[in-house]
């Protein structure tokens, strides 16, 4: 036992401070009377306690450090029981000497006030610097037995805006105690950790689930130029080929690239999206003859460009060939009897095109429209961004037009590109300028990892084991990946009970016999209506339970960002949702989580609230009978299109963190 609760309260002490140095930590300590009773192996709980306890010094010296007791004065038969509670450390930089003189004197005695101690911990927390991340851990083998509440109390603490969470360190517990710790911790935005007897410590080492978000920063160590061309030589070098060559039409002159437009493709090819996705029939495309070959960079390019007819555009673009691009363009789209102008953030895959696009203005320029494209590879994702040139004003900042996520582009060619999507339309020219290429070195350091022995744990970070480990289930090898996680990028998909959604992707291994949690770290940003991306627990297409974080119309051209727990029973969905409007169009990392108890599925999933606090949320409860199923995870989109803004996004999920475990 005494191993055990040091495994617990080292792993708890890591949680608590998310790998933050700095942090304010003060440790509850139950001293009351039921302490004094042995454990399996022979000793009390307070011995295992404080030998606990007095090993942890090495976790701890980084940190401002206090130690509460309660009962540890007073029988429970004595007046003021239900008050004896006592600050024996202050909070302050942490003193070792000072610490285990503290520990080694506790003595078990009294009554269990663990919401009056909470309440006092409340109180010496809210005096420190607001802004530092606080922690309480309670440890602890009963429940209150003074009458508080301390579950509405540990909710009051984690919602009070000091950045307060509340961890539970419960041993020697029966079911009905675990119950009320369980939902202190996950009231005070922390968690339950069970430490249960000697026989399982010797069986296996503690299961232990991190909540902390697994962090990963990323840090730009120099930057490298690939190619830097300002088109000052009438002749192209021979680092550049022009595909389906019209020397009429394409030329440098004054150092400046012109590209006049010819007719690519008619815009019904692909309604909403600008016509000219058929590269195939483009005159006069610029590629560089080298491919890119790097994860992190990025290309830019100076436009000048009028379009004044739908069908005309400009585009930057990283090509594979004409049926695989990333392209970047500032288009013309019919609006009514006018025209818009629209930047376009396009992935063209196999042919296929989605499209994320950006208004600029409505009706034909009075001049030409001046700007800035640029295209950031980061793994598999490619963003777009645009800034507008305003004369003596001077340069925007830059503008993201929008995402696209594409496993496996790899080795990609810069390209410059003019087209007209109207047999009819009126030719125009396109001035480019400074196409540059440059390398970003990028590194990348994970923090707060867990790496707590449980009956799965991944991060996503080795191809082998997830070969190994996973089945992909209607699997589209262009739309997943590993790249710093598992990426999966929505497609549309058929309807509940037909087939699988394409690429499901399948833990082949059988989940934990009995009870179990299941936690799940993932980072995504959802932007129109329809996607839905999130982990299953899955059975068939006709029987499973589905966990994501989804949006949906309800009010036009709007979308409405939630997460839901569904189930799905012979062809027939059921389920709650809680919307969360706010974290639409941004991007989040945020933690799923499933708790299984008998034949209940509870959800509840720990994100940012409106202020940008973590938090979380109970999403709902589900019941499944003779119910087998495997870990899953998935992105689709509910139907192809949105209300009036074109295709659904196809957007990027990355599950970053899995930990299963066992709660029996």
């Amino acid at each position: 036992m005494k191993k055990h609760i040091h495994t617990i309260l080292i792993t708890t002490f890591l949680l608590l401070t998310n790998g933050v140095f700095g942090s304010d930590i003060l440790v509850v300590v139950d001293s009351s009377g039921s302490m004094q009773e042995k454990t399996t192996d022979g000793i009390t709980r307070i011995e295992a306690a404080k030998s606990a306890l007095l090993t942890l010094p090495g976790e701890l010296e980084n940190h401002d450090v206090g130690l509460m007791l309660f009962g540890h004065r007073k029988s429970p038969k004595q007046p003021g029981a239900c008050s004896d509670i006592e600050l024996r450390l202050p909070i302050g930089p942490f003193s070792e000497a000072q610490y285990k003189l503290t520990v080694a004197a506790l003595q078990p005695r009294g009554a269990t006030p663990i919401a009056n101690a909470l309440m006092m911990a409340g109180d010496e927390l809210m005096d420190r610097d607001k802004d530092t991340q606080k922690s309480v851990i309670l440890v602890t083998d009963g429940n209150e037995t003074c009458g508080g509440k301390p579950i509405d109390v540990a909710a009051a603490l984690q919602k009070a805006g000091f950045n307060i969470a509340v961890h539970v360190v419960g041993f020697g517990v029966n079911q009905q105690q675990e119950v009320q710790l369980r939902q202190i911790a996950a009231a005070g935005g922390g968690e339950y950790i069970l430490a249960s007897n000697a026989r399982e410590l010797s069986e296996a080492l503690p299961n232990v689930v991190k909540s902390a978000l697994r962090v990963t920063k990323v840090k730009e160590l120099s930057r490298s130029t690939i190619f830097n061309e300002t088109f000052d030589n009438e002749n192209l070098s021979d680092t550049w080929t022009i595909l389906r060559h019209d020397d009429e039409r394409i030329a440098a002159v004054d150092g400046e690239l012109l590209i006049v437009s010819q007719y690519s493709a008619d815009m019904a090819i692909s309604p909403g999206n600008g016509s000219w996705h058929n590269n195939k029939n483009t005159k006069n495309l610029l590629v560089r003859r080298d491919s890119i070959d790097a994860n992190d960079y990025e290309i830019s390019v100076d436009l000048d460009f009028k379009a004044i007819r739908s069908g005309q555009g400009a585009a930057l673009q990283l090509r594979k060939d004409d049926k695989n691009v990333i392209e970047l363009a500032l288009v013309g789209h019919p609006w009514g009897n006018n025209l818009v102008r629209r930047v376009v953030m396009n992935k063209l895959i196999d042919g296929q095109a989605a499209t994320v696009r950006k208004r600029l203005a409505i009706g034909v320029p009075q001049e030409s429209d001046k700007m800035a494209l640029k295209i950031v590879k980061r793994g598999i994702e490619f963003t777009g961004y645009y800034k507008t040139y305003s004369g003596a004003a001077g340069n925007s900042e830059w503008i993201e037009a929008g995402r696209q996520a594409a496993p496996g582009f790899d080795r990609l060619y810069p390209t410059l590109k003019t087209a007209n999507g109207y047999t009819k339309s009126p030719e125009a020219t396109a001035t480019f300028d400074n196409f540059v290429a440059v390398k970003n070195d990028i590194q990348r350091t994970v923090e707060n990892d867990s790496t707590s022995v449980s009956a799965y744990h991944t991060l996503f970070d080795n191809s082998e084991s997830f070969q190994r480990d996973f089945d992909t289930s209607n699997a589209n090898a262009t739309h997943f990946g590993l790249n710093g996680g598992l990426n999966i990028v929505s497609q549309s998909s058929a309807p509940d009970g037909q087939k699988p959604k394409p690429n499901m992707i399948l833990l082949n291994k059988e989940l934990p016999q009995g009870n179990y949690e299941i936690e799940i770290q993932a980072s995504t940003r959802i932007t129109s209506q329809n996607p839905d991306v999130g982990i299953a627990l899955y059975e068939s297409p006709e029987k499973g339970l589905y966990f994501g974080h989804a949006a949906f119309g309800g009010g036009g051209y709007n979308h409405h960002p939630q997460f839901q727990f569904e189930k799905v029973l012979k062809g027939e969905r059921t389920g709650a949702r809680v919307q969360m409007d706010y974290l639409g169009n941004k991007d989040i990392t945020f933690l799923f989580k499933i708790v299984k108890t008998g034949r209940k599925y509870n959800a509840s999933v720990y994100v940012q609230d409106k202020k940008g606090e973590m938090q979380w949320v109970s999403v709902g409860e589900q019941s499944l009978l003779k119910f087998s199923p495997r870990l899953g995870f998935y992105a689709w989109n509910r139907h192809a299109n949105t209300y009036g803004n074109g295709p659904a996004h196809e957007i990027n999920v990355k599950f970053e963190r899995v930990v299963v475990r066992s709660i029996d």
